[in-house]
């Protein structure tokens, strides 16, 4: 007899005997999976296929079942010739083996468990499994159970009966702290905040990026009639230092810097280690200039005199603004070395290279701040003469005449400072910024 073809059966024939024909193919192919079934437990023997897998890579749970019954086992896995045996338990379910090392035995006084020297995650997620606490530790240690050992020696030890866990022993999952979170409102009044809106309804301009201005500027002294961009807005506000870290400066605005959303995107990544510190990747942050490496002004070649007339006008514009930092004659900013783009445009600005930049103040503002433009001017000269590089520099709005090193030790960068100093600014290859204490400042 010809079999029916279940599609045409169901374009002819009544809505019961379309019905019936289904279910007929239905009950022949179930039959035939059973009987596939069937075969391959009497192909297979006693053997058994591991398939109760808390994941791929995860302990196999028919043999840790096995193992607390009692009953041997053994849980392969692969096809053909990749086909091998992973979990193993054996005389009498007495042992626990994983790829042929023995992780778990029942002895008279406990359980004996040990990684035998196979140091992976599937070791201990196993071990876990029955009930023993096991996990890796800092410098190649392990912990199993209340005893640490070293992830290499193979090192048994014993559970007594009744300290293993009848439950898993299994990880939970972290969960953020609500206190680190902001909601939507805070984040825009946190932005507000910080953008500080020169014109209402208007975003200020990134202070990383090359405005119209600076293109202008570069030309003028560079000769070459790049082309000028156009205003580059900042519309994120990015937190200097984390909230994770200093949650009081969650919401304060001097801990705020605005930056367009894909310099924020860049920072975030650099922060989170996506990106490696090296001189490589830190080049993706580099200020992009239109004209060649030669053409661009550097520290080396501005006098006091022109970094003191370039500040003039600086300070007309932005009379409050002083802060903390290093004046940028040639962009027309003060740059704050804490801040990664800021680093690494004083990097480029002092051709630091791999070498560390010591911003060296001789300055004296013991007894007070100094706001004397001349008489920075006149020690910018000093440093100038002796064939250092000038800096103006300023501290929490106190103008400071910095005398600039750029060394690959925090010793050599020491020994020029004057006991007048309390200490100074080192920025690092890095763009870690730190501040040294002086072994050579005097009080008075």
């Amino acid at each position: 007899m010809t079999p029916l073809n279940p599609r045409r059966a169901n374009r002819r024939g009544s809505p019961s005997s379309r019905k019936s024909v289904k279910d007929i193919h239905l009950s022949i192919e179930k039959q035939n999976r059973l009987n596939r079934i069937a075969k391959l437990k009497t192909k297979l023997g006693k053997q058994k296929l591991a398939v109760r897998f808390l994941s791929s890579f995860g302990p196999d749970l028919d043999a840790i079942d096995a193992f607390k019954k009692g009953q041997d086992y053994e849980g392969y896995v692969g096809k053909g010739k990749n086909r091998r045996l992973k979990f193993q338990v054996t005389d009498g379910g007495k042992t626990l083996k994983l790829l042929g090392h023995t992780i778990a035995r029942k002895t008279v006084k406990g359980l004996e468990v040990s990684n035998a020297g196979f140091d992976t995650g599937l070791t201990y997620s196993s071990l876990k499994e029955l009930g023993v606490n096991a996990k890796r530790l800092p410098n190649g240690q392990v912990q199993l159970h209340n005893t640490t050992v070293n992830g290499t020696s193979g090192r048994k030890i014993t559970v007594p009966f009744n300290e293993v866990s009848d439950t898993p022993i299994r990880a939970k999952k972290t969960q953020k702290r609500n206190d680190t979170r902001r909601t939507v409102t805070e984040q825009s009044n946190f932005r507000e905040r910080v953008q500080g809106k020169t014109k209402p309804g208007e975003l200020p301009l990134s202070t990383s990026s090359i405005q119209p201005k600076d293109q202008k500027q570069i030309n003028s002294i560079t000769g070459v009639k790049s082309k000028i961009p156009k205003p580059s807005r900042a519309t994120d506000a990015h937190h200097i230092f984390s909230v994770e870290s200093n949650p009081k400066l969650r919401n304060n605005p001097n801990n705020g810097v605005m930056l367009t959303r894909g310099q924020h995107r860049e920072v975030e990544n650099l922060n989170r280690g996506l990106l490696r510190k090296s001189k490589l990747k830190i080049a993706t942050f580099k200020t992009r200039f239109n004209v060649t490496e030669g053409m661009i002004q550097l520290a080396k070649n501005q006098s006091a005199d022109s970094i003191m007339n370039a500040f003039g006008h600086y300070r007309m514009e932005h009379p409050h603004s002083l802060g903390s930092g290093v004046y940028d004659p040639i962009e027309d900013r003060i740059l704050d070395a804490r801040i990664p783009l800021d680093a690494i445009r004083l990097q480029k600005l002092f051709e630091a290279g791999t070498n560390k930049i010591g911003f060296n103040s001789i300055t004296d503002t013991r007894q007070s701040p100094c706001e004397d433009v001349e008489l920075i001017r006149s020690q910018l000269k000093e440093i100038e003469q002796a064939g250092g590089i000038p800096a103006l520099g300023f501290d929490e709005g106190s103008l400071e005449a910095l005398d600039v090193m750029v060394d690959s030790s925090d010793d050599e960068i020491l020994t020029i400072l004057r006991d007048s100093q309390r200490s100074t600014g080192i920025l690092d290859a890095d763009l870690t910024f730190r501040i040294v204490d002086s072994p050579k400042f005097r009080r008075n």
